[in-house]
Order: structure tokens, then C-alpha cells, then sequence
């Protein structure tokens, strides 16, 4: 329904459009006639929210614009209209529909038909500042839209003479660079040619009032309804007071902006403020309003709202306004002679430039590109402009990727505007709070670094005070971008310039590498360690890094950055890297062809075969790394580059047998035992039996006994040198369970067995954590299937059936049912056997018994099962 009631209407205004007397449309015998007909019919629609109410306004605005019909029905339209919104509580959709036919009727109507009623018109201007009207941007766009038309009704229709024109243009002048032959034929008259009795309506102040409030409104149509009619008003007026408008909105500018020391704080600033003041600058700038006087204010303010990005939590704001400031840009290339704008384009066109390659958003880019490419065409006075026009247009600045790093390399190429692309880069985009701008923002100072070397020890010195910086998106910005500089300048890199960088990621607070926020840090710092390529030092440290987060094992980040950093320093400088670093080196990369990870472990493999390949070129570097000719043949053998190392047993089955060496077995065995105690099955399967079948099998360099002897040994310092450390112990005890419950380890001798007991039993000590207990009562199991710790192991699990958490009880007394067959054989074979009924009653014991019942039930339970195994320890444990 409501779209054919549209349709008719939209239809109905077109008739009324006839270029004869509507009177002869007055036919049949009807009361009204048929303008009062068509206006009852159309007003009647004007309270609807749909399509109907906008084709009605313009039927009444196309009907009573009629100069057959103003005469008779201005008047009572006038009055119709102060009538129907003569009700504070007028209906908003009445509202919004009176508007939109007003706007047509002063905007389409002879103004001596509209002027005698214009003060009931005037009247409306209070709608402004209704309350139920703010919440309405439509409605407030059309109030602004008929503020302006009452003011165009007030003011006669005239070309001021006053007002700045360019005069004659040539484009073929322009682009031959021969603008200053141009004609300007400047201010077109005097103030004193004006017409001097006309004066100005008083009702003017409050019309343009209204309209510069607008330019503060929170919506993008009413500022830009509010800036046309800024514009539209101003031309009619004389140059005293356009004057006046001029300095209203370059004043928008100034409010809340803090100046200290030379520098701009907009903090404060409105944006939209600042957007309103920009459209309706660009509005009186293409008008010829903005005189060449004002123009250097404006320029200093446009060069600000082209960088205009403010921080608002996670996100900024302000790309409206950027987008804005190139509108007034492109106004100032229509408006101005090219020696107007001459001295201004030494830092216009560089501001423009930066902004079309540089800003976040692609809208932004395309408007500054279009802005600098009509300064080009129609000044011809800004430096390289056609060879910057061509690089950086329309499509090429479209990506961000190619404007940064393309089109980008290509204008910097041009000395006057290197440096500014280096400046905005380093202001605006590195430390940007969107992360993907300071990953391009980084590689594209790289690129600018290529270009002018001589450049590195400043912006060098300027990013390393900020990998500090207590904002986490600056210390980011910095730490990637100086990767990309040090690349970029490899010749200008120092060794004090590795020692400085050093120096500034050890002063890095540890809180910022584990809370909120570190993954980003530890990238950085990757990324940074990825690029050094002389401090070997600092990334086998980083082979160390374990740091774990709720998003898993994110130090591998580093590990895998400070392995590929480490084969490319192999690569450019091995005859200096210090002996002792390089075994270190290739130690390092076995651990991590041993991770639980598969990511780590493809990493570490191609880094192990390519070391190799590096160290094969120096003798002096082979006879440096641990058995180069064992590792290099099983690389070789198992197919070199080609190896899937992704695969564990592939990885296990190359580098598990070198735990019969010296300098790799700890790496190897550390690598077996955190595969072990992993979460995934598959992996601690396929580890585990890597390992038996290397103690079980058969190996060329040392025999079954040896093997055992140097794998528990190992076991040993590794539970001394990680205590408390649960990344390491928790999977150590793990892999002492598998290896107990598979028999690999009962015939270790009796030292390692008592050594393991004192080291889980003062892991555990006054510990809550319940992990860890429980997985020091399958040792205590096992070991009470040990001679020489059968009696402390099961005194022990015995203790535990009493502990504080009743999941502990319940697990002691599982283990006891596994643990007590065990203990009992150990008993017969030393001589000291059990008697029947004590096995028996231990058994029913443990069997009837809810060891998860309170403590003070289950402890004489748990002094039956000690009396009945006879656990009692005599000597000091």
C-alpha cells in the first residue's frame, strides 16, 4: 500500500508541474478546487514514517512553488505550517514531513512571495533545540537545510565583489610549469563597490548560529547540510562580516587544543568538530570566501587534521576527519593561483603525499591521492607531481601492502620527500595501535632505510628509547621496525648498536613478558633477535625460552626466530662466532629437533641441515662441533633436506641415538622426557618407545649395561638441576613411571633408585599442588618394587592415605593395590617374607575401605595396612 500511495504522488507532482495555468485542470463539480484538492491530499501524508511522506512533501513544494499558485497559497501554507507546529508536543514524524515540504517551498519560491510570512518561518528555528528533536538526525539535517533557505530568502541574490576569484586557468600552462604567466585576477572589487543599501537581516546572526552549531552535530549529514549553508550564506554576505564567519570556524579548531613546548595536544579536541569545521572550510575555500589572507591559518590547521588520529581504548577516530582535510586540500587546487599557494607547498604537498601512502584507511589514501592530483593538475607547481601522480593514483594506493611498500619506495626515491615520509612513518604508523599497520609500517621504513643509509643512526637512536616504552603498541612498533632498519642497513650496523639493542631488551621489565599483552612483546622480541646477526650470545639464551601462557607454549615463537637467526649469522660470519657458541649452537638446535612440537621440530631440522652444510665449508668449524661425522651421516642417510621432521619418530629415530654421546645426551634425553610427559597420546607413545628400544636394542658405541647407567645418571642431574620447576619435573616424573612400569629401569643401581626417592619425596614436601602428588605416587609405586627403597617407598604411599585432599587418599590406596604385589616379592626374594594373612587382610583393607571418607576414620586403617606390611622405617629415611 504504501508504495503505490508513493508512486501516485511522486506521479501527482509531476502533473502539477504543467507549463499552462493549473486552473484549467478545474473541471467537474467539486467544492474545493484542485490546488486545495492535490494540498489536502498531499498534507494528509505528511505524518508518515515511509516513502509516501517524502513523495507528499514534494508535491506540496512543487505545487505551491507555482507562480500561478504562490500568490494565493503562500499565505495560507504559512499559516498552516505555524499552526501544525505551534504544539510543543508535535508529532516527530509531522515534523520531519512539514520540513521536507518547507525546504522545497524556499528553496523553489520566488523570495518576495516567501518574505512577508518569513518571520512565522523564522519562528521554527526554536525546533533546534528541542529535546526530542537531538535524538533525530534527519530531522536536525532538514533543519539546518531550511535554516540556510531562510537565510538565502533574507539575503538577495548577488556575486560578491569582494570575494577572491583565480581568474583565467590553462592546464597546459600547468603542466608545463609556466603557472606563474597565469593571470590572477584576485579580490573582484572593493568593499566599497558593495551595494550599501542593502543591510543585513538581524534574524542573519541567528541563522548563522544555528548553522555553525551544526557543524558540531554527532552526525555526519547534519555537519555536511550545516557546511553548505555556511558556504551558501557567506556569498550573499558583505566582506566585513564574512570575515567574521571566516574566523568563526578556523576558531572550531582552537577548542580544547592544548600547546606545549611547540607541540599540539588534540587529546581534548571533538572530532566532529573538527569535520564540521573542515567541510564548511572547504565550502567557503571553493567559493572564493576564504581570502589569501586566511589561507596561512588554514594550511597550518589542515597540515594538523591530515594526521588527525585520536586513541580511544583499543581503537581511534578521526579518519572523517583526515578524510575531510583532503576535501579542503583539493578546494584550495580549485580555488587558488598557483603563486598564492607557492609558499605554502613545501609542506602541503609532503603533508598530502604521506597521507596517500601512509594512512590506515583506504578511503583516506584515495582522497589525499586525489587532493595532491589536482593541486598537480591545476597549480603545476608541486615538486614531481606528475611522476608521483603516476606512481601513487588511484588503484595503487587502493592496497595497503603496495601503497606502503610500492608506490611508497617509488615517491621517496625523490629527496624533498624522503624525509617526510620518514618523519610521518615514525609518528603516526610504527607505533600505530592497529598491529597490521605497524607490521607494514615497519617493512616500509626498511625500504626508506634502503634507500638513504645515512639515515640509520638517527632513526636507530630514536627506536631504541622506545623498545622500553610502557605502551605496549610503541615498545612493539619499535622492537619490529628496528628488525627491519638493521636488514635494511646491514653495512651501517655496529657492534655497539647489537650491544645497545641487547642492553634494551634485557631492560625490559619481566612482568611484560608474561601478563597481558606479552604475546605481543615476545613476537617483537622475536622478531628483533631474528635480526641481529652478531650477538649469538643473546639467541642461544633464547633457545632457553619456555614461557608459557594461557595460549600455550608461546616461547617457542622465540625459540624458532633465534634458530633461524642463528643459521643466518652461521651463514655471514662463522669464522668469528667463538667455538664454544657454535657446539652450543648445534646442541641447542638437537633440543629443539626433540620438541613436543611439531612446528619447532621442522624448524630445528632445517636448521640442523644447514649448519651442517655451513660448518662442512671450515675445518677448523668441524672439528668444533661434538661428533660432526655421526650427525652429518645420520642427517645424510635419513635424507638431508627432505627430511619430514614434522614426523616424531622420524626425529626420535635420527637423533635418539645420540644420547651415546657426551656432548648431546642431555639434549636428547631432556628432549625424550618433555615428549613423555606431553599431553598427546600419540607423541608420548611414540617417545617412549624410542627410548626403550634405545636402551633395549642393540647400539654400536656402548652396550645395554652402559646405556642404562649413563640414561639414569642423566635422570638424576636433570631432577637436581629443574627442582621445582614444574615445565621440566612433571614430565621427569612421568617418564620415570613409564620407564619403572616397563622394567628399563630395574637394573639401575641402588644409588639412583635412593637418589630418586629423596628427590620426589622433597619435590612434594608441603606442596598443595595435587599434580604433582599424584605423580609422585606412581614412583613410590614403582620403587616398592625396589629393593633398596621397597620399605621408605611403601611407608610413604602408606602416609599419603591420610593426606589432607581425599583424591589424594583415594589415589595412594589405588597404587597401594599395584604397589603391594610388587613389595610383597621383594620381601620373599631378601629373606623377609609376609605372612599369608597379612597380605590377606592389606588386600581386604584396601579393597572394603573408602579412603575418601574424613581423616580421622581411614587413619587407623592406615595404621592397619603399616603394622600388616611391617613399613616401619627404623633408620633416618
Amino acid at each position: 500500500m504504501g508504495a503505490r500511495v508513493s508512486v501516485l504522488l511522486l506521479w501527482l507532482s509531476f502533473v502539477v508541474m504543467i507549463p499552462f495555468p493549473i486552473t484549467r485542470l478545474d473541471k467537474g463539480d467539486f467544492e474545493q478546487d484542485v490546488v486545495t484538492r492535490v494540498l489536502d491530499a498531499a498534507k494528509s501524508f505528511l505524518n508518515y514514517s515511509g516513502k509516501e511522506r517524502d513523495a507528499a512533501a514534494v508535491l506540496v513544494g512543487r505545487l505551491i512553488s507555482r507562480v500561478d499558485v504562490a500568490p494565493t497559497q503562500m499565505p495560507l501554507f504559512a499559516a498552516w505550517v505555524d499552526e501544525q507546529l505551534s504544539g510543543e508536543q508535535s508529532d516527530l514524524f509531522k515534523i520531519t514531513g512539514i520540513m521536507q515540504a518547507l525546504s522545497y517551498v524556499l528553496g523553489h519560491t520566488d523570495r518576495n512571495l516567501i518574505l512577508p510570512h518569513i518571520d512565522s518561518f523564522i519562528a521554527l528555528l526554536r525546533f533546534a533545540d528541542m529535546p526530542n528533536v537531538k535524538s533525530n538526525s534527519l530531522l536536525r539535517k532538514l533543519i539546518m537545510k531550511v535554516t540556510q533557505r531562510i537565510g538565502m530568502v533574507l539575503l538577495k541574490q548577488k556575486i560578491p565583489k569582494w570575494r577572491y576569484s583565480r581568474g583565467m586557468r590553462s592546464l597546459q600552462k600547468n603542466v608545463q610549469g609556466a603557472n606563474d604567466m597565469e593571470v590572477d585576477s584576485g579580490v573582484e572589487g572593493s568593499e566599497e563597490d558593495e551595494d550599501e543599501e542593502d543591510e543585513v537581516p538581524e534574524e542573519i546572526e541567528q541563522i548563522l548560529h544555528v548553522l555553525l552549531n551544526g557543524l558540531r552535530d554527532k552526525d555526519t549529514i547534519v555537519r555536511w547540510s550545516a557546511a553548505k549553508g555556511v558556504g551558501r550564506i557567506t556569498y550573499r554576505l558583505p566582506k566585513e562580516l564574512a570575515e567574521e564567519v571566516c574566523i568563526s570556524i578556523l576558531d572550531l579548531f582552537n577548542e580544547n587544543v592544548v600547546i606545549e613546548n611547540g607541540q599540539f595536544d588534540l587529546a581534548g579536541v571533538a572530532d566532529v568538530t573538527w569535520h564540521g569545521a573542515c567541510l564548511a572550510l572547504a565550502e567557503l575555500a571553493r567559493r572564493g570566501l576564504l581570502l589569501p589572507e586566511q589561507l596561512p591559518q588554514a594550511i597550518s590547521w589542515m597540515e594538523l587534521a591530515l594526521s588527525f588520529d585520536i586513541r580511544r581504548g583499543n581503537f581511534s577516530i578521526g579518519s572523517h576527519v583526515r578524510d575531510a582535510a583532503c576535501y579542503v586540500c583539493w578546494s584550495f587546487a580549485r580555488a587558488y593561483a598557483p603563486h598564492i599557494m607557492k609558499p605554502h607547498v613545501h609542506s602541503l604537498a609532503p603533508s598530502l603525499v604521506c597521507v596517500s601512502l601512509y594512512d590506515r584507511e583506504v578511503n583516506v589514501r584515495r582522497a589525499a591521492s586525489a587532493a595532491f592530483q589536482e593541486n598537480v593538475g591545476r597549480q603545476g607547481i608541486f615538486p614531481h607531481g606528475i611522476d608521483i601522480v603516476t606512481a601513487a593514483d588511484f588503484f595503487a594506493v587502493g592496497n595497503r601492502t603496495n601503497s606502503f611498500l610500492v608506490a611508497a619506495k617509488q615517491v621517496a626515491a625523490f629527496e624533498e620527500y624522503h624525509p617526510y615520509c620518514v618523519q610521518y612513518l615514525m609518528k603516526n604508523s610504527v607505533t600505530h595501535w592497529d598491529i597490521d599497520v605497524r607490521n607494514v609500517a615497519a617493512q616500509a621504513m626498511g625500504v626508506l632505510i634502503e634507500l638513504q643509509p645515512t639515515e640509520f643512526p638517527r632513526i636507530f637512536d630514536e627506536l631504541v628509547s622506545k623498545i622500553s616504552d610502557k605502551d605496549l603498541n610503541v615498545r612493539h612498533g619499535a622492537m619490529i621496525a628496528l628488525a627491519e632498519i638493521m636488514q635494511a642497513a646491514r653495512d651501517q650496523v655496529a657492534i655497539d648498536h647489537v650491544a645497545t639493542i641487547v642492553a634494551g631488551i634485557q631492560a625490559i621489565p619481566s612482568v611484560w613478558m608474561t601478563t597481558f599483552g606479552s604475546e605481543t612483546t615476545r613476537a617483537g622480541v622475536a622478531r628483533l633477535v631474528e635480526a641481529l646477526g652478531q650477538s649469538v650470545a643473546c639467541m642461544l639464551t633464547a633457545l632457553d625460552d619456555y614461557t608459557t601462557t594461557i595460549r600455550g607454549d608461546v616461547g617457542s615463537w622465540v625459540r624458532m626466530a633465534a634458530m633461524q637467526a642463528l643459521v643466518k649469522t652461521a651463514d655471514a660470519s662463522l669464522s668469528v662466532i667463538d667455538p664454544a657458541a657454535l657446539a652450543a649452537m648445534v646442541t641447542g638446535f638437537v633440543h629443539q629437533g626433540m620438541s613436543r612440537i611439531d612446528r619447532v621440530r621442522e624448524v630445528a631440522g632445517a636448521s640442523i641441515t644447514q649448519v651442517l652444510a655451513i660448518v662442512a665449508r671450515s675445518e677448523s668449524a668441524v672439528e668444533t662441533v661434538p661428533q660432526f661425522d655421526v650427525l652429518q651421516a645420520r642427517v645424510t642417510e635419513a635424507g638431508g633436506a627432505e627430511i619430514m621432521w614434522n614426523l616424531p619418530p622420524l626425529a626420535f629415530e635420527i637423533l635418539g641415538p645420540l644420547m651415546a654421546y657426551d656432548a648431546y645426551r642431555r639434549a636428547v634425553l631432556l628432549g625424550f622426557v618433555l615428549c613423555m610427559g606431553g599431553k598427546t597420546e600419540s607423541l608420548v607413545l611414540t617417545s617412549s618407545k624410542a627410548i626403550m628400544d634405545w636402551l633395549e636394542g642393540e647400539d654400536e658405541v656402548m652396550d645395554a649395561a652402559t646405556r642404562v647407567d649413563v640414561v639414569t645418571a642423566e635422570l638424576q642431574g636433570v631432577l637436581v638441576e629443574y627442582a621445582k620447576q614444574n615445565r621440566v619435573i612433571m614430565p621427569v616424573l612421568e617418564a620415570l613411571d613409564i620407564l619403572y612400569t616397563n622394567q628399563c629401569l630395574m637394573f639401575a643401581n641402588d644409588e639412583f633408585h635412593e637418589q630418586v626417592f629423596k628427590d620426589v619425596k622433597t619435590e612434594v614436601a608441603r606442596i598443595k599442588d595435587v599434580p604433582k602428588i599424584l605423580a609422585a605416587l606412581k614412583i613410590y609405586g614403582s620403587l616398592a618394587g625396589i629393593p633398596a627403597t621397597h620399605v621408605k617407598a611403601m611407608r610413604h604411599l602408606i602416609l599419603q592415605t591420610c593426606h589432607t585432599y581425599p583424591r589424594v587418599r583415594k589415589a595412594a590406596a589405588e597404587t597401594l593395590v599395584n604397589a603391594v604385589p610388587m613389595y610383597v616379592q621383594v620381601r620373599e626374594e631378601i629373606g623377609d617374607p609376609l605372612s599369608a594373612e597379612a597380605t590377606a587382610a592389606v588386600d581386604q583393607l584396601l579393597a572394603e575401605i573408602d579412603w575418601t571418607s574424613p581423616v580421622d576414620e581411614v587413619r587407623a586403617h592406615k595404621d592397619a595396612l603399616t603394622e600388616h606390611l611391617q613399613a616401619v622405617v627404623v633408620a633416618a629415611e
